[in-house]
């Protein structure tokens, strides 16, 4: 669903890995299920952090000299827990200028996060979000994701430019 592409290896150290399958169940356990991104606090954000920390050790290919899987790590956090964690992508963090720039070479998660925090509390954000919801099933028919955070990573993905 979030085309995120995970080898065997990586799939069977996530699922049967017992050390980090356990760093993740607990990581997990941690985080709120009912808070949005908006409204998170320190102690979401702290959450937030183990479980990526956690999930980005379960992808790190242990062949791998210097392994960075932060996409896919991204976007496995974002589907455990939508409505808390932005996909992160080379397409949005370049675009939003969290990523390659000459400062942030590589970009940092925290910082993304408190920028789409940001964004996704933004009333009239929101409020265009939710009319581009709207049109999108009143004129195509399509049934829309109710996470305004996932449209907002779609409308974002849709209109920043690819280099």
């Amino acid at each position: 669903m979030l085309n995120a592409p995970v080898g065997a290896l990586i799939t069977r150290r996530l699922l049967s890995d017992s050390a980090i399958r356990a760093g993740i169940d607990e990581a997990l356990a941690g985080l709120p299920t009912d808070v949005d991104l908006a409204a998170a606090d320190r102690s979401t954000f702290e959450a937030m952090e183990a479980l990526a920390q956690a999930v980005h050790a379960g992808c790190c290919d242990p062949w791998v000299a210097a392994p960075n899987p932060w996409v896919t790590s991204a976007k496995l956090c974002t589907r455990k827990r939508p409505r808390l964690f932005p996909v992160r992508d080379r397409v949005v963090c370049e675009g939003l200028g969290l990523y390659g720039t000459a400062i942030r070479r590589y970009g940092t998660r925290r910082v993304d996060w408190q920028v789409f925090a940001f964004l996704i509390g933004e009333p009239d954000i929101v409020q265009r979000l939710d009319e581009l919801t709207q049109q999108v099933q009143t004129a195509y028919g399509v049934r829309c994701d109710a996470v305004p955070l996932r449209v907002l990573d779609v409308a974002l993905w849709t209109w920043l430019p690819r280099a």
